[in-house]
């Protein structure tokens, strides 16, 4: 939908400039209000499904998909404590990758971290996981990711979190759950 608004978007601004360079400016502004009325509508449609929309609970050996790659969350381990600076346990998530397209598919763009019940966010830790989430998948190709992550204490209810933040359109879906005001789909463990 977000490509077709923006295709439209586009023959309604040409249409506006063709109006104004024909000096016609009313007929130029009601396209130009047109195009402002819609998008309006629509983000206020966007922030309204994500406002009412439940929160998305995915328990461990449940995929969630993108563009049919699927990613599922299979292990939660602690592996030991961080020796440097600042401290903290680390904690290891396996993720199983499946491209179930019939084409190759990267996974590049998605970025996982851990949740807990209060909010606060754990940004996985570089250098210290596995086969990392950014790799490319052949057709019907399965990879295991481990991201780690390391938390302070022990954080109550613990959540992993795939997000792909706001880049290319899917963040313009209506019901996407990186769309903006939508309350992140839980891996929970």
């Amino acid at each position: 939908m977000p490509a077709f608004l923006a295709a439209w978007t586009l023959l309604g601004a040409l249409g506006t400039f063709i109006a104004h360079r024909q000096g016609d400016p009313p007929r130029a502004g009601r396209y130009g209000l047109t195009i402002a009325g819609v998008w309006v509508i629509y983000i206020a449609a966007l922030l309204l499904t994500a406002h009412l929309q439940p929160q998305r609970i995915i328990p461990v050996g449940q995929p969630e998909c993108f563009e049919r790659v699927c990613y599922t969350v299979v292990a939660v381990e602690s592996v030991g404590e961080f020796k440097g600076m600042g401290g903290g346990q680390l904690v290891r998530v396996s993720i199983h990758i499946v491209n179930q397209s019939e084409e190759a598919r990267s996974t590049a763009g998605l970025e996982p971290y851990l949740i807990d019940a209060t909010g606060r966010i754990w940004p996985q830790t570089t250098g210290l996981g596995g086969v990392s989430l950014t790799l490319r998948l052949p057709a019907g190709g399965e990879a295991t990711s481990q991201p780690v992550f390391r938390v302070q204490g022990t954080p109550p209810g613990m959540s992993l979190v795939l997000s792909r933040h706001h880049s290319g359109w899917h963040w313009l879906v209506i019901g996407d759950s990186d769309s903006p005001g939508h309350k992140p789909t839980l891996h929970t463990f």
